[in-house]
């Protein structure tokens, strides 16, 4: 009789933790694979695209001059399941080669020109790793217009890393909501 009470109650404990974490929307976000796909890294508009390499689950960009903008140079994703007016969680670990306050990163519609779905951020990277958090409410998403995950490089010169990248449903974010910045820890620790 115990057995099965104690067997019961860790089924519940066990459910409730992996629904209120909520599922990552974002694919390959840990790098588990030795090619990007489906991130697609890409410059625009005559500037130079970023060298990308993936090894042991990290990303790292390198670009040897800083764009005419942030938006010159990106990686992006698209995304399927983000639902409108909805909180939502990003974080990821992030590290450059120098400083810089200039990592962008957006939830944009498919379609250029559409402005973003709530969440436009500036990011601080230094050069240890760091897990950013931005918590956020979505738009409204229009169902022929769906939303991409985009990481604006441009005014990065030098190596950004990224890894872990996530996307989920949280419990609340208020308007726009914040950031977190919190030691990341290595994959050896």
């Amino acid at each position: 009789m115990n057995i099965t009470k104690t067997l019961t109650a860790a089924v519940l404990v066990c459910t409730f933790q992996i629904s209120s974490a909520g599922e990552n929307l974002v694919q390959n976000g840990d790098f588990s694979t030795k090619n990007l796909k489906p991130w697609k890294v890409f410059a625009l508009k005559g500037e130079t695209k970023p060298e990308a390499n993936v090894a042991e689950g990290i990303l790292t960009m390198k670009s040897a001059t800083v764009a005419e903008n942030a938006s010159k140079r990106q990686m992006m994703q698209d995304l399927t399941g983000v639902k409108s007016n909805t909180a939502y969680t990003l974080s990821f670990d992030v590290k450059a080669s120098s400083p810089s306050k200039e990592l962008i990163v957006l939830l944009n519609p498919s379609k250029p020109g559409d402005g973003h779905y709530g969440l436009r951020r500036k990011v601080e990277v230094t050069t240890e790793w760091a897990t950013q958090t931005v918590k956020f409410t979505s738009k409204e998403i229009a169902a022929d217009n769906p939303a991409k995950l985009k990481f604006l490089l441009g005014m990065i010169k030098g190596e950004i890393s990224l890894r872990n990248i996530k996307l989920a449903e949280s419990n609340g974010a208020g308007k726009g909501g914040g950031k977190k910045k919190e030691p990341a820890k290595t994959p050896a620790e």
